[in-house]
């Protein structure tokens, strides 16, 4: 069993998502397989698919653009689980600031 882990990381970033911007397609996970077969370590990367920064420059004059696959959490484990988990843990944090 893990220690100071919830389990639901992935479930609460899925909800915190919805929540905010009312759809969860605007995070992504990323999985790559590091190492051999027989040693391999797994590292996990939550991103946004898009996301939107705007400048005020001169207000009235705003500027906005989009920003593709923006990283909020990154992680690196023997198991790909808990590597998934500890990212949308990381991207928990970045997203709503603790």
């Amino acid at each position: 069993m893990l220690t100071n882990y919830s389990a639901d990381h992935r479930v609460q970033l899925n909800n915190y998502v919805q929540q905010m911007f009312k759809n969860s397609t605007s995070l992504s996970f990323q999985s790559h397989q590091l190492g051999p077969e027989h040693q391999a370590s797994w590292q996990v990367v939550a991103y946004s698919a898009y996301r939107v920064i705007c400048l005020s420059i001169l207000i009235p004059h705003i500027i906005c653009k989009i920003v593709n696959h923006v990283e909020y959490g990154r992680a690196t484990s023997t198991r790909k689980n808990t590597a998934a988990e500890e990212a949308a843990r990381q991207a928990l944090v970045n997203l709503r600031g603790y």
